[in-house]
């Protein structure tokens, strides 16, 4: 099959490329991980797969906060 084959048949089962599918995928586990452990977000981050300021751009695109606004959010509601 052909990447570009392969493109079109994801895209028609998931709605998103396959890039798109695979940022969701790296920011759902930076956010599991940086809601759930105290590990500092910019090695969460690298360990992810994400090296640049766009990871937070595109994560408060996705989940409409911040990382940092999101580990808060976690820290305040276990107070």
């Amino acid at each position: 099959m052909s990447r570009s084959s392969f493109a079109d048949r994801f895209r028609q089962r998931t709605g998103l490329t396959p890039m798109e599918y695979v940022t969701r995928w790296r920011l759902f586990r930076i956010r599991a991980e940086v809601m759930q452990t105290d590990r500092p977000i910019n090695i969460i981050a690298e360990e992810c797969g994400w090296r640049s300021r766009t990871s937070c751009k595109s994560f408060k695109d996705l989940f409409g906060m911040s990382l940092r606004d999101a580990r808060a959010a976690v820290s305040e509601y276990a107070a």
